[in-house]
C-alpha cells in the first residue's frame, strides 16, 4: 500500500480503525440479538436494498424486506413515515 507522507498515512489508519471498530460494535450487537447467520456485511449488504428517494416534494420508499425490518430494529433504526411518526 502507497501510504505517501505520514500525516496522511496516520489519517489513512485512523479512519481503517475506526471501521474497525464500528465492525467490531455491529458484530457484537447482532451476536447478543439472536440474529441467526447475520454478520456485519450481511447486515450492511441487506440493510443498503432500502433506499427513500426524495424528489421535488414526493418522497418514494422502496420495499422494506423482514430482514431488513428486523435489522433496523436491532439497531434501533426507526423510518418515520410522515409528521405522526407512525411506521
Amino acid at each position: 500500500m502507497r501510504t505517501g507522507d505520514p500525516v496522511r498515512a496516520r489519517g489513512r489508519f485512523l479512519i481503517k480503525f475506526l471501521a474497525l471498530m464500528i465492525r467490531v460494535r455491529m458484530q457484537n450487537i447482532l451476536a447478543r440479538s439472536g440474529m441467526k447467520d447475520v454478520t456485519a456485511e450481511n447486515a450492511l449488504l441487506s440493510a443498503a436494498t432500502y433506499k427513500i428517494i426524495d424528489a421535488g416534494g414526493l418522497t418514494v420508499r422502496t420495499e422494506k424486506s423482514k430482514r431488513v425490518r428486523d435489522i433496523f430494529a436491532v439497531f434501533g433504526v426507526s423510518d418515520l413515515n410522515g409528521p405522526d411518526g407512525r411506521n
